[in-house]
């Protein structure tokens, strides 16, 4: 597809063709690139700190958003489907964020102590009441369902005018 792409923007003559074309590779790169990401997260010795911090920086240079993470503790050991879902939790959340906020900042935060590991996001944004029906936002049920499926646990915090924090914590597990 990427190549096919570049093949059709060299025939192209109009500019919003181009254009078009443009959107469709990089759509197809950053397709590959999640499918990456998705594969590298599955395997036991991925370093999900590290994992979430890069995504973090892509999303904060794709955006020019003020977005910060941090971490703090020693994550033991996470099974790689709990490793997807947090790392789902956070695209899900720094999307919705963008799209619904308009926040100045975000704050990404991975803590882990005791038998959990959690991720926190928190922006300064729009805020929304928790308990108004959203008809077509499936976001927040999908994390749900996520930390359903891991044993996890999604706590969302919110108020108009006043931001949004999910907080997503998933089970780990002592190195053996």
């Amino acid at each position: 597809l990427i190549i096919q792409s570049e093949y059709v923007a060299q025939l192209a003559q109009d500019e919003a063709v181009k254009q078009e074309v443009a959107d469709l590779k990089q759509s197809a790169e950053e397709a590959i690139e999640e499918l990456r990401r998705s594969l590298q997260m599955m395997r036991e010795d991925f370093d999900l700190a590290s994992g979430l911090e890069d995504y973090v920086k892509t999303f904060r240079e794709r955006t020019q958003l003020a977005v910060t993470f941090s971490a703090a503790g020693t994550i033991l050991k996470v099974n790689p489907e709990a490793q997807l879902a947090l790392f789902r939790v956070l695209q899900e959340c720094l999307s919705n964020s963008l799209k619904h906020a308009s926040p100045s900042a975000i704050e990404v935060r991975l803590a882990a102590a005791g038998d959990r590991v959690a991720l926190s996001v928190k922006d300064d944004g729009k805020g929304f009441e928790l308990a108004a029906k959203r008809t077509g936002h499936y976001g927040l049920i999908n994390m749900r369902e996520r930390a359903n499926k891991v044993g996890g646990e999604v706590i969302i915090e919110s108020k108009p005018g006043a931001g949004t924090q999910v907080t997503f914590s998933i089970p780990q597990t002592p190195i053996a």
